[in-house]
């Protein structure tokens, strides 16, 4: 069950990148890193959805390196700036990560759910 909802919440991810990628005038992943965006906004939008959809897209790697440098549940080693900066690095650098986000930009035209194109939720699911 555990594995069902976490592709849920990670297609549902794909999906929030896309938008605020489309938003932002991307039509696809690599746009983001050739400046062919136009990106302004006030928060951390971006990266709030992006870097966490990426961590979770590479969960094996996330976990070890949560593994590997968390000393007291959030509380990180020295050397972890580094290796963070690595893996998420690793993580968006990800051919099945950009595909699928690419392949949600393309799927956007095609949605016409609007709590679904309306919405910014970080998550799927709610825990009530």
């Amino acid at each position: 069950m555990f594995i069902k909802i976490l592709s849920c919440e990670l297609d549902f991810n794909f999906l929030q990148c896309a938008k605020i990628l489309n938003h932002f005038n991307c039509s696809n992943n690599s746009d983001l890193y050739s400046n062919k965006c136009e990106i302004e906004y006030d928060t951390d939008v971006l990266s709030y959805f992006y870097i966490k959809t990426a961590l979770l897209q590479s969960l094996n790697e996330s976990i070890d390196f949560m593994s590997k440098n968390n000393t007291n549940i959030v509380n990180f080693n020295d050397n972890a700036q580094n290796d963070y900066l690595k893996l998420i690095d690793f993580c968006i650098k990800n051919k099945e990560f950009t595909k699928k986000i690419d392949n949600n930009i393309e799927n956007l035209q095609n949605c016409n759910d609007d709590k679904l194109n309306n919405t910014l939720r970080m998550t799927l699911f709610q825990n009530n």
